[in-house]
């Protein structure tokens, strides 16, 4: 139910170890709180995990993973929410994407993503209406092959 933030990193990697460490430094704020011995004593609002590339070189490219260091993002029955490259400059990318998942709730996720499924639709409804439009009035259009054609009535 947690939200969690994945790492993918390598160990021969330096845009990696300049991440980890703010990677690092997030965990302590945001994530739960274990003793010398291991024992969870306060739990964070965010789980992290790091995943070593060269030990899962299979895993990682069935991801798709290319550039490193690379996250995903997942909470609950929602699933993976983002993935994404992100180098020590981005790393405020990751912070505001924990900031804007962390307080919502799977439900909250899910709607939300029907709503942008729905307004691409929208999007693309209207680009078609607009083509359509265009077409009837002989005006200049473009079409999926990025090619400027004229049409006249």
């Amino acid at each position: 139910k947690k939200l969690t933030v994945i790492k993918f990193y390598a160990s021969w990697c330096k845009s990696c170890a300049k991440f980890g460490a703010k990677y690092r430094q997030l965990a302590l704020d945001e994530g739960d709180q274990v003793d010398t011995s291991g024992k969870l004593f306060a739990t964070g609002r965010v789980r992290f995990a790091e995943v070593e590339f060269g030990a899962n070189k299979r895993m990682c490219k069935s991801f798709g993973i290319k550039r490193l260091p690379y996250v995903h993002i997942h909470k609950g029955k929602a699933g993976k929410l983002e993935d994404f490259v992100c180098g020590p400059s981005k790393f405020d990318l990751l912070i505001n994407k924990v900031n804007e998942y962390v307080d919502m709730n799977d439900d909250e996720i899910l709607l939300r993503r029907e709503l942008e499924q729905g307004q691409a639709l929208g999007d693309t409804i209207v680009q078609g209406l607009q083509d359509e439009q265009a077409l009837d009035l002989g005006i200049s259009a473009t079409n999926s092959n990025s090619t400027q054609q004229v049409f006249r009535i």
